[in-house]
């Protein structure tokens, strides 16, 4: 079987956009992402500041 160099499939490394950490390999030149650890220092830095802000609002401070 004959192949064309347009027909190999390349991929592409796909790296972390907070810390650079390579996550997987893809097809697409424009995949994005972000690897598990960082995925979750956003979200505990994101729910930590809606319970203080939650909590601000409603809480009376005597």
């Amino acid at each position: 079987m004959d192949f064309n160099c347009d027909e190999r499939e390349t991929t592409v490394p796909v790296a972390c956009e907070w810390c650079g950490a390579k996550i997987r390999d893809d097809g697409q030149e424009d995949a994005s992402g972000v690897c598990l650890q960082c995925f979750y220092q956003i979200l505990s830095n994101h729910l930590s500041a809606q319970k203080q802000s939650v909590y601000g609002e409603f809480v009376s401070d005597r």
